[in-house]
């Protein structure tokens, strides 16, 4: 380093310390001179209040005193006015921090002082100058009859807004509620479970834990669709931490007027601190739907830039049709997969409760006169920020006393700060020794919520509830049918297996409720346990009230048959990872019967050659009316829709395009012009298949609309739609026979369920046969 750089530093780094230590030591000389000082003078006052005013040595000596600390505090703040204080940053002196201290207290002690004698004298002036004795017996009790009827009228005029949001904070105490819920209750989450019972554990155990260097978690995130169980673990967990329990709706917030939701949150965490303080320092604060108080803070102003235009990722995020989520408009194909299963359940999500009537007018009102908003809950958030960080903070009201307390003692320049060892100040208010701890519930994607929200300290456990699978059901049934009364037979595990196949998309609560109405069933019946037709009967009343009770003509009971079993039977054979729950001719809502199938496992993706057997599932229908008829129904558009849809998909999402196959040059033909002869004759077939009639449904935005208005790419379609046409119509030839057998059987059943069903299409003994793509006959007429 040069010397001029190091002559550049005077005063830093020891030389910085050295000089803050010698001017701590100038403070400390300079005010113990001044103390001298107006001890050396205090005699004087006595004798002069004595003999002069005539007072008794005992006031005498009062008085005295009385202005030595008047003195003294007028001379600290001459002196922190003209000279400054030494900056003790990089001093470990515990002294010297102890007198700095004092001496900040002693100047706001006696600047709050002498600011309130001023504004004390310059009233009495005014008051004695300008006002005479009668005038001001009128005015003074005006001026205090003005605080009161302010806070009168804000009473009347929120009080009744902000006990409609309080009154959704709802309290219980351990004894108060017996919610019957165990954590044992809770099935079909095994790894949230175990995820909640980690945080517990610490919770339970948070002392030893902090001492062993480590730090509780503040609070819990549960996210997951509606009706997953978040609820309910939330009320088990209450039950077995022996705890009380608070809860509110994240709508409860929500508020007209600007800073009522700030007092919602103020109220709720004095309600769970005094909770916790009854009951051993614990309590459980559970907010539900805690995304109507926590979405992102931007997110919440549309000229922020909030969610963009709506990108699906799966084609089957745009085929989803009716309340069951069928791939076609007919209604009639039905998938259970982990996307299914997820979107199922958020369409089940409640819609946010709008204000209607004379709120909504009111609210109307509000907003055409604040255009910015009044309240809406924009304050809640930031409240509930800082509730949860200043949860367990020293109580306000004894670090108040505390503080004022030992400005007083150190105001007054009488009573020293130590006497030896011991201190006579009162010791420093401590944290609280409760612990609050916060759940929330939403089934918004965690991105979603703001940040500051989920971070670790706050929110910062997540707990993922997925959607039931069919293991997960399995779980959730052992609990419910052992709540009833039921045939022996359901305790099988093949029927119990059967069971959680067929219950594609219910929920805990709607498997609760299945049970239930099947044992009502059982009892209309005269019989006192349910057995597996009441819960067949159960389930199709759940799912889509009574069937409709119409008969159909022979001749179309019939076609509908053979619609549904060339996709029961093209499914079977094609579709190797996923099984036949369900096919019926029994007429809901608009469609006139329906094939559903199950996913065997969980899977996040696909190959072509899967895509490609859907297809050929959806297009099975078509191919049996064909192969039966000679021509096919109408009731094929919704199979075209679907399958013009995926295809597209296929070929404009994940650059897919026809299943490998095999050809047979002819004479005088190369092996590649006899491809692009084959792939012709699919494309013109494929290409009269794909639905053109535009707008509606998938078509009508990107990227099902871009991919077929590209000649390439609908050329491709076409390649697809016919190669999958062409294999359907081959297996139901094939399997004619077979495929009619399945028919016949639906017509006589109406609907065929779990194992009855599989046993038919194993028994069908249906295969996929070798096509010859050179001979004419493989070739469907159109």
């Amino acid at each position: 380093m040069s010397p001029v750089a190091s002559e550049a530093q005077p005063v830093g780094g020891f030389q910085q310390a050295e000089l803050s230590s010698e001017l701590a030591g100038q403070w400390r000389r300079l005010t113990r001179v001044a103390t001298a000082v107006a001890l050396v003078t205090a005699p004087a006052f006595v004798v002069w209040f004595n003999q002069t005013q005539g007072w008794s040595w005992f006031w005498s000596i009062l008085g005295a005193l009385a202005l030595v600390v008047c003195f003294r505090g007028l001379v600290d703040l001459l002196f922190h006015r003209l000279i400054p204080r030494p900056s003790l940053f990089g001093l470990e002196s515990r002294q010297l921090r102890e007198e700095d201290v004092i001496a900040r207290r002693r100047v706001w002690f006696w600047r709050f002082w002498v600011k309130a004698a001023l504004v004390v004298g310059v009233i009495v002036f005014l008051a004695t100058r300008f006002l005479n004795a009668d005038l001001l017996v009128q005015v003074l009790p005006l001026l205090v009859m003005l605080p009161i009827f302010l806070v009168f009228n804000f009473v009347i005029l929120f009080g009744p807004l902000l006990l409609m949001n309080l009154s959704q904070i709802q309290a219980f105490e351990p004894g108060d509620a017996e919610w019957g819920v165990k954590l044992a209750d809770v099935r079909g989450q095994a790894e949230a479970k175990e995820e909640v019972r980690r945080v517990v554990s610490i919770w339970q155990s948070g002392e030893a834990f902090e001492r062993a260097g480590g730090k509780r978690e503040r609070g819990l995130l549960f996210l997951g669709a509606p009706g997953t169980g978040k609820t309910m673990l939330a009320k088990a967990l209450a039950t077995g931490f022996n705890s009380p329990f608070v809860s509110i709706p994240g709508s409860g917030f929500a508020a007209t007027f600007i800073g009522i939701d700030a007092i919602v949150v103020r109220v709720l965490a004095r309600r769970a601190k005094k909770l916790a303080r009854k009951w051993g320092g614990q309590c459980i604060v559970f907010i539900d739907e805690i995304d109507a108080v926590g979405m992102r803070r931007q997110a919440l102003n549309p000229a922020a830039g909030g969610a963009g235009a709506f990108q699906p990722t799966d084609v089957h995020e745009l085929l989803w049709y009716g309340p069951h989520g069928a791939l076609n408009p007919s209604g009639d194909l039905i998938l259970e997969s982990r996307r299914w299963r997820e979107r199922l359940f958020a369409e089940r999500a409640p819609e946010p409760r709008r204000p209607s009537g004379v709120v909504a007018k009111a609210n109307g009102v509000l907003t055409f006169m604040f255009p910015g908003g009044m309240g809406g809950g924009s304050l809640a958030l930031n409240q509930l920020l800082v509730v949860m960080d200043g949860i367990d903070n020293p109580p306000f009201f004894k670090k108040f006393f505390t503080s004022k307390t030992n400005t007083l003692l150190d105001g007054i320049y009488i009573v020293p700060r130590r006497l030896g060892r011991f201190s006579l100040r009162l010791p420093a208010a401590r944290p609280r020794k409760e612990q609050i701890y916060f759940i929330g519930a939403t089934n918004v994607p965690v991105d979603r919520l703001d940040p500051a929200l989920t971070r670790p300290g706050r929110m910062g456990r997540h707990v993922w509830f997925r959607t039931p699978t069919k293991q997960d059901r399995l779980d959730i049934l052992d609990l419910y049918l052992g709540k009833v009364a039921h045939a022996q037979e359901l305790d099988q595990p093949r029927r119990r297996e059967e069971i959680a196949r067929v219950t594609n998309g219910y929920a805990p609560a709607m498997l609760e409720q299945v049970t239930s109405m099947a044992l009502t069933i059982a009892h209309h019946s005269d019989r006192e346990a349910l057995t597996w037709d009441d819960l067949v009967e159960a389930m199709t009343t759940l799912e889509a009230g009574t069937a409709v009770g119409i008969e159909y003509i022979p001749e179309e009971s019939r076609a509908v048959a053979i619609h549904e079993a060339g996709h029961a039977a093209a499914g079977h054979v094609y579709m190797k990872g996923a099984e036949s729950t369900r096919l019926s001719i029994r007429m809901r809502g608009g469609a006139l019967g329906h094939h559903q199938a199950l996913e065997k496992e969980e899977r996040f993706s696909r190959f072509r050659s899967e895509e490609f057997a859907r297809l050929v599932w959806a297009l099975g229908a078509m191919a049996a009316e064909r192969v039966f008829y000679g021509e096919n129904s109408n009731g094929v558009g919704g199979d075209v829709m679907s399958v013009t849809a995926q295809a597209a998909y296929m070929v404009g999402a994940s650059a897919m395009g026809p299943e490998p196959f095999a050809v047979k040059p002819r004479e005088g033909e190369t092996e590649e012009e006899a491809r692009e002869r084959i792939l012709k004759r699919f494309e013109k077939i494929g290409l009269q298949i794909v639905n053109r009639t535009g707008g509606g449904g998938p078509f009508s935005e990107n990227p099902i609309g871009s991919v077929l208005g590209d000649r390439d790419k609908r050329a491709l379609v076409g390649q697809i739609v016919g190669q999958a046409y062409v294999a359907a119509y081959n297996l139901i030839v094939h399997n004619r026979d077979a495929v009619e057998h399945i028919a016949d059987v639906l017509t006589a059943r109406r609907e065929l369920f779990g194992d009855e069903l599989l046993n038919l299409l194993d028994e069908s003994k249906i295969v996929i046969p070798e096509v010859d793509l050179a001979e004419e006959s493989s070739w469907p007429t159109m």
